[in-house]
């Protein structure tokens, strides 16, 4: 048996509004009927011999045990609290009231255990070693007398011999587990041979004791952690135990012991957020318990990104590998290794431990559907000293990757050349597409490009000739001439170009002399651009 300790034993009352676990330890439920017919008896024993089991309310007395209407056991004219009190015999006639508790005690709990007692005016002996034993609720013993041992007895040789005021008995108990009830009286048991000691206080012949007892109590002693680990960035949850009562808990206030009257909290469990350790108190009742908030930094990082994308039909490897000992992971799929193969969308989350503390982390996994793209101009230049920058319109997700190495929707470049680019993720999709970037030296023969042959013969390739720059011509005249001079053709804009008529006719098959006057922008200045030369029309 745990060791039990003795509080002195005149002391403040250990319950606070009905906290004790005792029904009915203050008698007065029992006032409601009296228990034989002289209503003016107002109150009686509620108190039976082990192997009695009484009714809820308003018992018959049991055989043997009940006293005449005026006895002492019948009078409560002396309660310690309130308008009732309990009665029973010790030493040579035993009697072992049995006080039901509201519901089962914890194993390895302690609880605070109080009687006030008082011994009848008119007894001429009086006891020592008042004992406190729990059990089940109905127990049953041989006969009158219980050969337990008690888990507490009051000192030996200290006879309870007070006849005009109550005196307060108590200890702590620490609980087997599962008790629901609480014996009082003399115990005759293997320990203690023959009980408890008398003393004879008058001449007499009585060899009994008669006890009023009131105010029995049984009170949880709360409990806190001695500490609470946990990691950084996460919420610290502390709850206190055994502090549960008939009419639900025992009342709780937190506060940070470095700002005592700083109240955080005044619900059962304290959720608090902290970076660094704190110091935490709680009033439980009337104790003052104390714990401490370790933060502990864990030896990772969150290894996974917010999101990941993949393609229909592909699979896609989540790793959330970290450096440290004794890594251990826990996937919301089951898995344990640190890396996982996922075909299909979805929240993934995995915790990880290094033992000390442990973390879940998540991802979104988003299936990427195909997606069609290219970039509108083919053509760029590049002005003295300077770059060409430019953006592709692609769905959230996609990015190119441009020949030179770069990753992304938009870029930049500053030499000229041919440059490819490629989706990435492919998804499938296997486009690509092709810019130039032309030299940044001015080379009319280069910027400004006019076909030398074209065939005018409605089959939608090359049916008409015009003049191809990679900037918009300004100040532009074309004219067209036949070998005889004669000017066939005009235009004065690059939109406007020669289909191969004459009047409305097709013009014949022949070379024809062209003459262009023009001007384009080259970095911001206007070049003048002349040429001559002679196209062929084939038909």
């Amino acid at each position: 048996m745990k060791k039990l300790l003795l509080y002195i034993l005149i002391y403040g009352s250990l319950a606070l509004n009905g906290q004790t676990l005792v029904l009915n330890g203050d008698h007065e439920d029992f006032l409601k009927k009296p228990s034989v017919i002289n209503l003016s008896d107002s109150c009686y024993r509620e108190m039976f011999q082990v192997g009695v089991t009484p009714p809820i309310l308003n018992p018959p007395n049991p055989p043997g045990i009940a006293s005449a209407c005026g006895s002492a056991d019948h009078l409560c004219t002396n309660p310690n609290t309130g308008k009732a009190h309990g009665g029973f015999f010790v030493s040579a006639k035993f009697e072992n009231p049995e006080y039901q508790l509201c519901f089962p005690l914890g194993a390895g709990y302690k609880y605070r255990t109080s009687v006030n007692i008082i011994l009848n005016k008119e007894s001429q002996i009086a006891i020592d070693q008042f004992g406190f034993w729990f059990t089940d609720w109905g127990y049953k013993s041989p006969g009158f007398q219980i050969q337990e041992t008690p888990d507490y007895r009051t000192p030996v040789k200290e006879f309870i011999i007070n006849k005009d005021i109550y005196k307060k008995y108590g200890f702590e108990f620490t609980s087997k587990g599962g008790e629901t009830a609480l014996i009082l009286g003399n115990f005759i048991d293997s320990a203690l041979p023959g009980g408890s000691n008398t003393t004879k206080l008058t001449d007499g012949t009585s060899n009994n004791a008669y006890y009023y007892v009131d105010g029995i109590e049984v009170v949880p002693v709360p409990e806190l952690p001695d500490s609470v680990i946990v990691c950084k960035g996460e919420k610290a949850m502390i709850a206190p135990e055994n502090y549960k009562v008939c009419n639900g808990t025992l009342p709780v206030k937190w506060f940070d012991v470095a700002n005592e009257g700083n109240i955080i909290s005044e619900n059962d469990t304290l959720v608090i957020s902290t970076d660094n350790d704190v110091n935490i108190g709680a009033i439980i009742g009337v104790d003052t318990l104390f714990t401490k908030i370790i933060v502990k930094t864990p030896s990772f990082t969150n290894p996974l990104p917010g999101e990941y994308t993949f393609c229909q039909g592909d699979s896609l490897l989540l790793n959330a590998m970290v450096n440290g000992n004794m890594i251990t992971y826990g996937w919301n799929t089951g898995e344990s290794t640190a890396v996982i193969k996922i075909g299909v969308p979805g929240i993934y989350s995995v915790n990880i431990s290094d033992g000390e503390c442990s973390l879940e982390f998540e991802t979104s996994v988003v299936l990427m559907p195909a997606t069609t793209w290219n970039i509108e101009q083919d053509t760029f230049s590049i002005c003295e000293n300077g770059t060409v920058t430019f953006n592709v319109d692609l769905n959230p997700g996609f990015e190119l990757v441009s020949s030179d190495g770069q990753i992304g929707k938009s870029f930049t470049f500053s030499n000229a050349g041919n440059y490819t680019f490629s989706l990435k993720p492919l998804c499938g999709n296997s486009f690509v597409d092709t810019i130039t970037i032309l030299d940044t030296s001015f080379d009319p023969d280069k910027r400004v490009l006019i076909p030398n042959v074209f065939t005018p013969n409605g089959d939608n390739r090359n049916d008409v000739f015009k003049v191809i720059a990679d900037k918009a011509l300004q100040e532009f005249e074309l004219s067209i001439f036949n070998r005889w001079g004669k000017k066939v053709f005009v235009s004065t804009s690059p939109a406007l170009v020669w289909d191969g008529k004459i009047n409305g006719e097709p013009a014949p098959s022949e070379v024809y002399i062209y003459s262009l006057k023009c001007t384009v922008d080259d970095c911001g200045k206007a070049k003048k651009v002349e040429r001559k030369g002679d196209v062929t029309l084939i038909r």
